[in-house]
């Protein structure tokens, strides 16, 4: 037995650049930003600094002009990265391999205003920013399967990290949303830092170590998705058995589906969709046929036609329908 459409026609469509992600646990690349750089004096301390080639090859393309330096004051994204950096523990890192302390102490020379002391901060802040952001990228192995190979994550360079956070409309909020990941990942590491902090004052109870441990479980598993989140794709929500639509980084529509059981999972996988098929014949497994089945004998073979059911002669690609009646 089978489920058909109203109508049978079956069409296929191209999608392309979309993507469908099947998970169990979400804006295309912001315009440049207007922005106050510092002095040249700066400009003259980053040109002469030391260190990796990637950050040097980034401010040379910008003319050596500050990225967390406005004017002779830090951008409040200082403080954002300092916090980001002091909970790194909710991402799964090591807080220590990030130097808080110097960063902090680079942070707060550099509220004298002195050229040298900001050009310190702002170079400390970049390579501090593009090692915490590549170590979060690193690939997550939670069972993920890429059917096609490049949509698995991979860890971005410091140069691509810089630009992207450079362009950002506010450097501020692009720290805050936690702007290099899956859109995802922001709110759900926000709840487990809530978490802690709830924890810390009040104890810790087994329903908030239970929460916190779904939290880091799923944020691993957003780390699993592919990189790219701009332009057009599809998310389903195993758990919820949910399925979302987006379109540069915005939900387009909703729609329940179908998933599996504890016993016999839907898989976690990432592939490119090419087409689509609309109206498909669905196969009713056994269990399911055999409830169909009792509504037929209660109610005649006119059950079938008014849910869209039709009988078949046996399950090969060559297939008739038959009069349900003679079945």
């Amino acid at each position: 037995m089978r489920k058909s459409a109203r109508r049978s026609d079956r069409r296929a469509f191209s999608l392309p650049g979309a993507a469908i992600i099947l998970a169990l646990a979400a804006a295309a690349l912001p315009g440049a930003a207007p922005a106050q750089y510092g002095s040249s004096q700066i400009q003259a301390a980053i040109r002469s600094a030391g260190g990796d080639r990637d950050i040097k090859a980034f401010y040379a393309a910008r003319g050596n002009r500050p990225l967390w330096v406005r004017g002779s004051v830090l951008d409040p994204a200082a403080d954002q990265l300092l916090e980001l950096i002091e909970t790194a523990a909710a991402d799964g890192l090591d807080a220590g391999d990030y130097r808080p302390r110097a960063l902090r102490s680079a942070v707060e020379n550099a509220r004298s205003g002195s050229p040298k002391a900001l050009a310190r901060a702002e170079l400390l802040l970049s390579r501090t920013f593009v090692e915490y952001a590549r170590d979060m990228r690193r690939p997550a192995n939670v069972g993920m399967v890429y059917v096609d190979k490049e949509l698995a994550p991979s860890k971005p360079n410091e140069q691509a990290l810089l630009q992207a956070a450079a362009s950002a409309p506010s450097l501020e909020q692009h720290l805050e949303n936690i702007g290099w990941m899956h859109p995802l990942y922001g709110p759900m590491r926000k709840a487990l830092v809530a978490s802690y902090d709830a924890s810390e004052m009040n104890g810790a109870s087994a329903q908030s170590r239970q929460r916190e441990e779904t939290l880091r479980l799923n944020m691993e598993r957003v780390r699993a998705l592919p990189a790219s989140h701009v332009g057009k794709y599809i998310l389903v929500d195993a758990a919820s058995a949910r399925l979302w639509m987006y379109e540069n980084g915005r939900v387009r529509d909703s729609m329940k589906v179908v998933v599996g059981k504890p016993s016999e999972q839907t898989p976690m996988m990432a592939a490119n969709m090419r087409y689509a098929l609309v109206n498909p014949y669905w196969n009713l497994p056994p269990d399911l046929a055999r409830v169909r089945a009792q509504a037929v004998l209660k109610q005649g073979p006119g059950y079938l036609k008014k849910m869209g059911y039709q009988a078949f002669s046996d399950w090969t690609d060559n297939a008739v329908p038959v009069d349900p009646k003679k079945v």
